[in-house]
Order: structure tokens, then sequence, then C-alpha cells
């Protein structure tokens, strides 16, 4: 795993090397982590997919949300900048 030096490495280690070593440690040195992590598991527990595929999907073509979703995302690409990627892009990003 490269050095997490941008947003987009980051999410990567998060999405694709954390392992329970790493839950066991952000559960011991933060509480409030722990209880938001609990949190989230009894939402997700309760969480119904086909509820709310649809609405999501109609969701993710307006004209709103896809300008918040470009102006997110053109702050991610900044933070990674200031981070220290050489183009502004985020490393291994898409």
């Amino acid at each position: 795993m490269p050095p997490l030096t941008t947003i987009a490495v980051i999410e990567k280690m998060f999405r694709e090397a954390w392992n329970d070593r790493h839950e066991k440690a952000m559960r011991q040195t933060d509480p409030s982590y722990g209880a938001l992590a609990d949190e989230i598991e009894l939402c997700r527990a309760a969480f119904d997919r086909q509820a709310v595929e649809g609405p999501l999907r109609d969701a993710q073509r307006d004209p709103e949300w896809i300008a918040a979703r470009k102006a997110a995302q053109e702050v991610l690409c900044e933070y990674d900048r200031q981070l220290g990627s050489d183009d502004g892009r985020p490393i291994g990003g898409t």
C-alpha cells in the first residue's frame, strides 16, 4: 500500500485493505468510532435495499445531485493536490 498521501489512496486502503486488526485498533483508540460503527451496523441490518434502489437511481439523475457530486469531486481533487498529488488528480482514482 502506498503512503496515505491522497484522499483516493486513503479511500482505497479503507475499501481494499481494511481488516479486523485495523477495526480493533480504531475501536480501542476512539470509543466514539466504536459507537458509530455499531450504529452503522444496526442501520445496515435494518436496510431494505429494494426499497431505496429506484429512488436512489432517480436522485442520481437529478441535475442538482449531479452538480453537487461534481462540486464534491472538485473539492476532493483540491484536497489531493494539497496532500501532494502532482497534477491535482486523485492517485489511483478514476
